[in-house]
């Protein structure tokens, strides 16, 4: 086979190679969201949900007899040799939970005001982070539910127009936060003095940006005012602070023991109840 031949056929090869491995990528990719949904779905119906609304039972007992009961009840319902706990998803919950539950059977063998001050303190602190586990579960299985019932609801003219709105505003929002990645790229390379990048092309970037990009993202959020309040969930922590927590715990310790007040201030903040 002569090289001529070969380099004819080139690029329908490659585009069928590309296009299969794409095909591939995108289906393993479909695959893996469909199960992430899925196990989203089930920890919500089986643990976060259940532990949720348990730990808020508990929390609003006065009755210091009815609280010990429901302690106990709880504990044998989540330590059980069939508990679901494994299911929530998050390991630094599960981390938490065993703890609490060290600290519980502590109190339970040696019923000392220290070891119910210690215990309750614990107990309060994994019930935030479980509040904020159900918060966000419940927040990726139903953040476009209002809006999805928002447009269900429209014409075919309006719901166009909404969707258009949608994708404008989502297409020139990541055009944006990749623009701050650009302008950051443009500005190392003028202080470290390569200048790599030239002159010209460096003017045609801050312009694009400064004149087309960022308006045309603050425009297109006017139009998709009803998407954003819509989709929009408020988290007790945000979400660069809940990424740093499930990848570096050991930073987010630290970074919580150095700037955090729940090492001392929160804790002098929670209130033990009667034991």
């Amino acid at each position: 086979m002569s090289l001529n031949l070969v380099l004819q056929f080139l690029p329908s090869i490659l585009s069928t190679v590309l296009g299969g491995i794409l095909g591939y990528l995108f289906g393993v990719r479909t695959r893996k969201i469909d199960r992430f949904f899925g196990q989203v779905q089930e920890n919500l119906n089986k643990v976060s949900s259940p532990l949720f609304h348990d730990i808020r039972i508990i929390e609003r007992q006065f009755r210091s007899c009815e609280r010990q009961r429901l302690l106990k009840d709880f504990f044998n319902k989540y330590g059980a040799a069939s508990t679901m706990i494994y299911q929530i998803g998050n390991k630094s919950i599960w981390e938490q939970y065993y703890q609490l539950e060290d600290k519980y059977y502590t109190f339970y063998n040696q019923r000392t005001q220290e070891n119910w001050n210690d215990f309750w303190i614990c107990f309060h602190l994994f019930s935030s982070r479980v509040k904020t586990e159900y918060r966000i579960n419940t927040m990726v299985m139903f953040r476009e539910y209002d809006w999805m019932r928002f447009i269900s609801g429209k014409g075919l003219l309006s719901r166009f127009f909404h969707e258009f709105s949608r994708i404008c505003y989502e297409t020139f929002k990541t055009l944006s936060f990749a623009s701050l990645f650009l302008i950051y790229i443009i500005l190392w390379d003028s202080l470290i003095g390569n200048h790599m990048i030239p002159k010209d092309i460096k003017s045609l970037c801050f312009s694009a940006i400064g004149y087309i990009i960022f308006p045309l993202w603050g425009f297109s959020m006017m139009l998709a005012t009803r998407y954003i309040a819509s989709t929009s969930w408020k988290l007790d922590k945000s979400i660069i602070q809940l990424f740093i927590e499930r990848k570096f715990p050991r930073i987010a310790k630290r970074w919580d023991k150095i700037f955090s007040d729940q090492p001392k201030r929160v804790v002098e903040k929670i209130k033990t109840p009667e034991m």
